[in-house]
């Protein structure tokens, strides 16, 4: 998406760092240990686009909101604060990030297992107190988002009380004006919806930290992984990840992700 046609198109790198600050620097493939940021604040995401580009920030909410990268600070700065852009609404946190982009897909999803589609080109939001996109209901938050592409055409759902399920992306219909969305898995009423991956048929590969801090690592192939295929909201298998007799469950972007007292695991595409 162009924000000004004086503005020349060039390749360039947007850097969010963890305490809120906003910065870029020129080309792709960036070297960030040649990067100065503020003490104690580190990179949280990288974003590669073009200086004609617009990224979009949402929040836990579901609200879009919209930075021009052409506005961004760049050569040697550290960068600039997020409220410098966007009038972030009360208590507002953002949990996802991406440049806008008409052919870009990515999945949206909520804790209470609702999900949508859309294109990153219809996060836009021209003011800056953004525009409420995604709408969950019940006193649900957004968790995050998930990018699609014909590499890795299913999603995992993990939900709490150990519960996975596998379906095919085109099952979750493109909603481009936003919404609450569909259904992305059935939850028992306690339940919520932890994290979503996309993955291939190849299967799932666990990686983690095992009792007395091994490293470990299992692959869920592709029959242990058909276990788990169904169709878009159904309530899933339990998730059997072996010698683990306690497992509590949290999230991490782009991973399906297991924390316990002994075990801190995540799941991903199988390699190729």
């Amino acid at each position: 998406a162009q924000n000004e046609a004086t503005v020349p198109s060039s390749p360039v790198t947007v850097i969010i760092t963890e305490k809120g600050f906003l910065t870029t620097r020129s080309g792709h493939d960036y070297d960030l240990s040649a990067l100065n940021l503020r003490v104690g604040d580190a990179v949280l995401k990288t974003i590669e686009c073009r200086t004609t580009d617009s990224i979009c920030a949402l929040s836990q909410t579901g609200r879009s909101y919209t930075i021009a990268v052409s506005a961004l600070p760049g050569g040697r700065s550290d960068g600039q604060p997020l409220s410098a852009f966007i009038d972030l609404e009360k208590g507002g946190e953002i949990v996802a990030w991406a440049a806008a982009d008409e052919k870009s897909r990515v999945l949206l999803y909520a804790d209470n297992g609702l999900g949508l589609v859309c294109r990153t080109s219809d996060l836009v939001a021209r003011p800056r107190a953004g525009k409420a996109f995604f709408k969950p209901e019940d006193g649900s938050v957004l968790l995050g988002m998930v990018a699609l592409d014909e590499a890795n055409p299913l999603l995992a759902c993990l939900a709490s009380k150990n519960r996975l399920l596998v379906f095919d992306a085109s099952e979750v219909r493109l909603l481009s004006a936003g919404g609450k969305g569909v259904m992305l898995m059935g939850l028992d009423e306690d339940a919520k919806l932890l994290t979503v991956t996309a993955v291939n048929d190849r299967g799932l590969l666990v990686r983690g930290t095992g009792r007395g801090g091994k490293a470990r690592e299992q692959l869920l192939g592709r029959r242990a992984i058909g276990d788990y295929i169904a169709k878009r909201a159904r309530k899933g298998c339990d998730l059997i990840v072996a010698n683990d007799a306690r497992r509590a469950l949290d999230r991490s972007e782009n991973a399906v992700r297991i924390l316990g007292e002994d075990v801190d695991r995540s799941f991903g595409p199988a390699d190729k």
